[in-house]
Protein backbone atom coordinates (compact mmCIF):
# COMPACT_ATOMS: atom_id res chain seq x y z
CA UNK A 1 0.00 0.00 0.00
CA UNK A 2 1.49 3.41 -1.06
CA UNK A 3 1.12 6.55 1.13
CA UNK A 4 -0.72 8.65 -1.04
CA UNK A 5 -2.32 7.36 -4.30
CA UNK A 6 -4.45 8.85 -7.46
CA UNK A 7 -5.67 6.25 -9.68
CA UNK A 8 -6.99 7.58 -12.81
CA UNK A 9 -7.91 10.95 -11.54
CA UNK A 10 -10.11 13.41 -13.74
CA UNK A 11 -11.01 16.60 -13.01
CA UNK A 12 -12.42 19.49 -14.34
CA UNK A 13 -12.89 23.14 -13.95
CA UNK A 14 -16.55 24.38 -14.89
CA UNK A 15 -15.96 22.66 -18.62
CA UNK A 16 -12.60 22.31 -19.21
CA UNK A 17 -11.17 19.27 -18.83
CA UNK A 18 -7.81 19.88 -16.60
CA UNK A 19 -6.49 16.25 -15.96
CA UNK A 20 -7.58 12.91 -17.21
CA UNK A 21 -6.69 9.45 -16.29
CA UNK A 22 -3.79 10.48 -13.85
CA UNK A 23 -2.28 8.00 -11.90
CA UNK A 24 0.75 8.17 -9.30
CA UNK A 25 1.39 5.99 -5.78
CA UNK A 26 3.68 7.88 -3.39
CA UNK A 27 5.78 5.54 -0.97
CA UNK A 28 6.85 6.60 2.77
CA UNK A 29 9.86 8.44 2.21
CA UNK A 30 9.71 9.05 -1.29
CA UNK A 31 10.34 12.82 -2.29
CA UNK A 32 8.76 13.76 -5.62
CA UNK A 33 8.63 16.51 -8.03
CA UNK A 34 5.51 17.31 -10.43
CA UNK A 35 7.24 18.82 -13.62
CA UNK A 36 5.61 20.11 -16.32
CA UNK A 37 4.62 23.49 -18.92
CA UNK A 38 2.43 25.92 -17.45
CA UNK A 39 -1.38 24.63 -17.77
CA UNK A 40 0.13 20.72 -17.86
CA UNK A 41 -1.88 19.99 -14.50
CA UNK A 42 0.66 20.12 -11.84
CA UNK A 43 -1.25 22.84 -9.26
CA UNK A 44 -5.04 20.89 -10.19
CA UNK A 45 -3.30 17.98 -9.69
CA UNK A 46 -2.00 19.36 -6.18
CA UNK A 47 -5.36 21.24 -5.52
CA UNK A 48 -7.22 17.89 -5.92
CA UNK A 49 -4.95 15.97 -3.27
CA UNK A 50 -5.92 18.72 -0.72
CA UNK A 51 -9.59 18.18 -1.46
CA UNK A 52 -9.34 22.10 -2.91
CA UNK A 53 -10.94 20.32 -6.22
CA UNK A 54 -13.27 17.69 -6.13
CA UNK A 55 -12.71 14.70 -8.60
CA UNK A 56 -15.36 13.98 -11.31
CA UNK A 57 -13.97 10.22 -11.38
CA UNK A 58 -10.76 8.01 -9.95
CA UNK A 59 -9.65 7.67 -6.76
CA UNK A 60 -7.47 9.53 -3.86
CA UNK A 61 -5.81 7.62 -1.14
CA UNK A 62 -3.79 8.66 1.45
CA UNK A 63 -2.50 6.00 4.01
CA UNK A 64 -5.16 3.52 2.20
CA UNK A 65 -8.09 5.96 3.87
CA UNK A 66 -9.86 7.45 0.64
CA UNK A 67 -9.85 11.17 0.33
CA UNK A 68 -12.53 11.76 -2.11
CA UNK A 69 -15.55 13.30 -1.00
CA UNK A 70 -13.75 15.17 2.21
CA UNK A 71 -13.51 18.51 3.05
CA UNK A 72 -10.12 20.43 3.03
CA UNK A 73 -10.42 20.38 6.22
CA UNK A 74 -10.61 16.95 6.54
CA UNK A 75 -7.29 16.49 4.52
CA UNK A 76 -5.44 18.92 7.00
CA UNK A 77 -6.25 16.92 9.69
CA UNK A 78 -5.00 13.92 8.15
CA UNK A 79 -1.71 15.56 7.51
CA UNK A 80 -1.95 16.59 3.67
CA UNK A 81 -1.59 20.65 3.22
CA UNK A 82 -0.38 22.74 0.65
CA UNK A 83 1.93 25.58 0.94
CA UNK A 84 2.13 27.97 -1.90
CA UNK A 85 5.15 29.33 -3.17
CA UNK A 86 6.42 32.99 -2.97
CA UNK A 87 5.85 35.82 -0.66
CA UNK A 88 2.18 35.04 0.11
CA UNK A 89 2.55 36.61 3.31
CA UNK A 90 -0.76 38.53 5.41
CA UNK A 91 1.46 42.00 5.20
CA UNK A 92 -1.11 43.47 8.01
CA UNK A 93 -0.28 40.47 10.29
CA UNK A 94 3.21 40.60 12.00
CA UNK A 95 5.73 38.07 11.41
CA UNK A 96 4.41 35.73 14.89
CA UNK A 97 0.84 36.30 13.76
CA UNK A 98 1.88 34.71 10.11
CA UNK A 99 3.54 31.51 11.62
CA UNK A 100 0.81 31.41 14.13
CA UNK A 101 -1.46 30.62 10.86
CA UNK A 102 -0.03 27.34 10.15
CA UNK A 103 -1.31 25.97 13.36
CA UNK A 104 -5.28 25.59 11.71
CA UNK A 105 -6.07 22.49 13.61
CA UNK A 106 -7.09 22.73 17.31
CA UNK A 107 -4.26 19.48 17.77
CA UNK A 108 -1.44 22.08 16.25
CA UNK A 109 -3.03 24.90 18.26
CA UNK A 110 -2.33 22.66 21.21
CA UNK A 111 1.82 22.10 20.17
CA UNK A 112 2.03 25.74 18.92
CA UNK A 113 4.54 27.32 21.44
CA UNK A 114 6.76 24.21 20.91
CA UNK A 115 6.22 24.97 17.14
CA UNK A 116 7.31 28.09 17.22
CA UNK A 117 10.43 27.59 19.75
CA UNK A 118 11.13 25.05 17.31
CA UNK A 119 11.15 27.46 14.08
CA UNK A 120 12.74 30.52 15.87
CA UNK A 121 15.40 28.15 16.80
CA UNK A 122 16.11 27.35 13.23
CA UNK A 123 15.93 30.95 12.09
CA UNK A 124 16.71 33.19 14.84
CA UNK A 125 15.97 36.05 12.31
CA UNK A 126 12.10 35.41 12.79
CA UNK A 127 12.59 35.46 16.52
CA UNK A 128 14.14 39.06 16.28
CA UNK A 129 11.48 40.10 13.91
CA UNK A 130 8.24 38.32 15.53
CA UNK A 131 6.74 41.91 16.50
CA UNK A 132 7.45 43.09 12.84
CA UNK A 133 4.77 43.64 10.38
CA UNK A 134 5.42 40.47 7.60
CA UNK A 135 5.20 42.84 4.94
CA UNK A 136 7.82 41.64 2.61
CA UNK A 137 10.97 43.62 1.84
Amino acid sequence: MSLLELSELVVEHGRLRALWDVSLAIEKGERVALLGANGAGKSTTLGAIIGLYPPLAGAIRFAGESMVRKSVSEHIACGLALVPEGRRLFPEMTVRENLEMGAYLPAARHRLGKALAGVFALFPVLFEKQAQPAEPC
